[in-house]
């Protein structure tokens, strides 16, 4: 019956579509998810593992979150131990805004003129404005010299990360204005728990990089992968956790 078989056909034809719609809404909807690395960001500073010798009682950055003021900080240490993280929560604590800046971008004159502008407003309505520059190499004389005149204005609380000596990087007077605070590379310990953590957490946790895959399945691979990737890390959070992603 050639009316039947066309309904046989639009119908085989709408099922594809609906399939094809589905497969397409799933692929978007993974794109759209954040890596492991950046959803496993601390959340608080109790989060933070490796640092003790900053957090404990009476220690540096301890008493800089109890403080009432907030001074530029340079967070220097090795690649994957929380630095951008930590200047989040710092900024977090303080009721700042935070804005990240890369020294990559050819315009990033711009973007720190803009970042003044913006932060220049903020202040009106008593809001300040921590600029985190993720690396400080490559953050050039000039770029220095126009923020110091926002830092003595009180917009702007710098900080800075490194994994190099700040005073190579930074001209005298910036420098002089900075806490510097070392960070500490993570043990095998540390890069266990971190990764721990994140197939534990139902909400930010691997079970949402692997969609359908059974919690089970999930937790089975504890054992035999979490160890290896730690080792192979080399005391990098973000490495251990991209590993773990794609295992």
């Amino acid at each position: 019956n050639p009316i039947r078989n066309w309904q046989n056909k639009s119908i085989d034809t709408e099922r594809a579509s609906a399939g094809i719609g589905l497969k397409l809404k799933s692929q978007l909807s993974m794109k759209s998810i954040a890596p492991l690395a950046e959803r496993m960001r601390p959340n608080s500073i109790s989060e933070i593992l490796g640092q003790d010798h900053l957090l404990g009682p009476h220690c540096s950055l301890r008493s800089l979150l109890d403080g009432e003021s907030l001074p530029c900080i340079i967070l220097a240490g090795p690649h994957g131990t929380g630095k951008t993280s930590i200047a989040r929560l710092i900024a977090r604590c303080a009721s700042c805004r935070f804005v990240a800046l890369s020294l990559l971008s050819k315009s990033a004159t711009f973007e720190i003129q803009g970042i003044i502008d913006e932060a220049k407003q903020a202040r009106k309505f008593g809001q300040k404005t921590v600029l985190f520059v993720e690396t400080l190499n490559g953050f050039s004389k000039s770029h220095q010299e126009c923020l110091i005149q926002a830092i003595e204005a009180g917009y702007v609380v710098f900080m800075g990360g490194t994994t190099d000596n700040p005073s190579v990087d930074l001209i005298s007077s910036l420098l002089m204005r900075c806490r510097i605070l070392t960070l500490r590379r993570l043990h095998h310990e540390h890069l266990c728990n971190v990764m721990k953590r994140a197939i534990s957490d139902l909400e930010r946790g691997i079970h949402i990089s692997l969609g359908d895959v059974p919690v089970v399945e999930v937790l089975a691979i504890e054992d035999e992968v979490i160890p290896f990737i730690a080792t192979s890390a080399d005391g990098d959070a973000r490495i251990a956790l991209n590993a773990l992603e794609g295992a």
